[in-house]
């Protein structure tokens, strides 16, 4: 056949709407494909996004764990009267009444002036904003027996405000105990101690003790 002979009107008649059928469906192809892509590009960058925010949350769930426990142990430490100015007054009442309840034969004390400390540690942070002070405690003790000193210790540390550290101690017998009577001394112990306190931010500092 010709193409002269062709009835392009009537052959135009039944391919124009599988021709426009194959068009739409070529463009919707195209389309699906790039949405697709567009899809997958996009769900990788919230897939990203989200692993970011799941690590900045569980940092920042480890962050206020820190926060609280050490907050926690700060205000332990508040109560204990380690942290804050140093209180003398209470230092001594709370030596006074402890060699009173264990009933020891003799003490003196004699408490030097207040000096700063250089931190063990440095800070890692840009402004250190903690003063460490301590002061030495001369004690001279008569005492009936060893363990009253170490109960003069414990008594010390649980209820004495501030951190104390025993830098040293002595202990001499006396040279006659069979004429000593039963509440007399026996035993003379000098020791020395330190008292330790720490001035945060938050402190209102009045200078170290005289």
């Amino acid at each position: 056949m010709k193409p002269a002979e062709v009835d392009w009107r009537y052959l135009r008649q039944d391919t124009i709407v599988p021709l426009v059928t194959l068009a739409v469906a070529v463009v919707l192809s195209a389309a699906s494909y790039w949405f697709v892509g567009a899809e997958k590009e996009r769900y990788a960058r919230i897939s990203v996004d989200q692993d970011v925010i799941n690590a900045d949350y569980d940092a920042l769930i480890l962050r206020k764990r820190l926060v609280d426990r050490y907050h926690r142990r700060y205000e332990r430490f508040q109560e204990q009267g380690f942290i804050g100015t140093e209180s003398r007054l209470d230092w001594i009442e709370t030596l006074r009444v402890a060699a009173a309840e264990l009933k020891l034969p003799s003490l003196t004390y004699a408490v030097e002036p207040q000096l700063g400390v250089l931190a063990p540690v440095p800070s890692t942070s840009a402004e250190t904003d903690i003063q460490i002070f301590s002061s030495r405690l001369e004690l001279e003790l008569g005492l009936v027996h060893e363990l009253d000193l170490v109960n003069l210790f414990d008594r010390l540390q649980s209820a004495a405000p501030g951190l104390v550290k025993v830098d040293r101690c002595s202990m001499q017998r006396r040279s006659e105990p069979d004429a000593l009577q039963t509440a007399d001394p026996n035993i003379l112990a000098m020791c020395s101690l330190h008292m330790f306190s720490i001035i945060t931010s938050d402190v209102i500092a009045e200078g170290p003790a005289p």
